[in-house]
């Protein structure tokens, strides 16, 4: 029984969870609609917007906090 910890794996990072998750939005079938090429690029974009402004706030936040700007 392995029981040193510093060798357990940690797991994904954020940053592939994150890309997991914004993939998953656009696979598998779509449901009620015909299947159009575009909409998982449209919806990648809406999530990477999204997600770019949270980073950016918290960013801005934290600086201000230091007081850096």
């Amino acid at each position: 029984m392995d029981l040193d910890v510093r060798r357990w794996d940690t797991g994904p990072s954020v940053s592939q969870r994150a890309g997991s998750f914004v993939r998953a939005l656009s696979s598998g079938p779509t449901v009620g609609r015909p299947r159009s090429g575009g909409s998982g690029l449209v919806l990648n974009c809406a999530v990477a917007g999204v997600l770019l402004s949270v980073v950016g706030a918290l960013i801005a936040g934290v600086l201000s906090l230091v007081g850096a700007l």
